[in-house]
């Protein structure tokens, strides 16, 4: 059985669980972000997601590489008051597992940095992100 990663965001935890959460003085999530993830056991990985949003709910796509490359189905919600973003996988491509997603976004909306877990088995880890 290969092993599975999560790779899904769900992006909606309170800011004390976050970390980083303010309130974002711009709030313009849809679009294209890069950035990085780190699982528990040392593994590093790169991704893009690329974000649409209809009101407070989003729904979009991560494209990983890593120990193992694939895409990630999410869909989720942003609280802009609260400067989080919940994203949670529906499916994905390869061996990837379904994660859940917990970020707090930067003052200025362009920055994310969180948390995510397991809605498969996979291996938990941490993730930030830049708006390109």
């Amino acid at each position: 059985m290969p092993r599975t990663f999560p790779l899904a965001i769900a992006l909606a935890c309170a800011a004390a669980a976050v970390g980083e959460a303010t309130p974002a003085t711009r709030c313009e999530v849809a679009g294209t972000w890069t950035g990085t993830a780190d699982d528990e056991t040392g593994g590093h990985w790169t991704f893009t997601l690329e974000l649409a949003a209809q009101g407070d709910k989003l729904s979009g796509v991560f494209h990983w590489k890593g120990a193992l490359t694939g895409d990630e189905f999410v869909r989720g919600s942003v609280d802009c008051a609260a400067g989080t973003m919940a994203l949670d996988a529906y499916k994905v491509t390869g061996d990837l597992a379904l994660g859940a997603y917990r970020v707090g976004l930067g003052a200025d909306g362009t920055t994310f940095r969180g948390k995510w877990t397991c809605i498969t088995p996979c291996i938990e880890g941490s993730i930030a992100g830049k708006k390109r």
